[in-house]
């Protein structure tokens, strides 16, 4: 199965985002703030691990809750995923209110 497109909305510190993968995906930055200690919870892993966990199994790592991951003054979130195999294309939509 392969990951076409991640889309977020209101997710942690996330507005808005899209990302369409194509064959090969390097995700990388550095926390600008403090170039030697690039985990801030806001950036790569939050986009990655934390919405893709999220929108296909429906929870988040341990220690959060789902409404955690709404981002502050909002009241949802969501994560949309589009995957393709076989030829075959799926949409997952998940969403996560107050």
């Amino acid at each position: 199965m392969i990951i076409k497109s991640l889309k977020i909305n209101n997710l942690q510190l996330i507005k808005s985002a899209q990302v369409d993968f194509e064959k090969v995906n390097i995700i990388s930055g550095i926390n600008k703030d403090n170039p030697s200690e690039s985990g801030n919870g806001s950036g790569k892993s939050t986009f990655i691990l934390r919405a893709i966990l999220f929108v296909l199994y429906g929870y988040c790592e341990e220690g959060l809750k789902l409404v955690d991951l709404i981002r502050f003054g909002e009241k949802e979130a969501s994560v949309e995923i589009e995957l393709e195999e076989n030829n075959k294309t799926y949409k997952i939509i998940r969403k996560i209110e107050l």
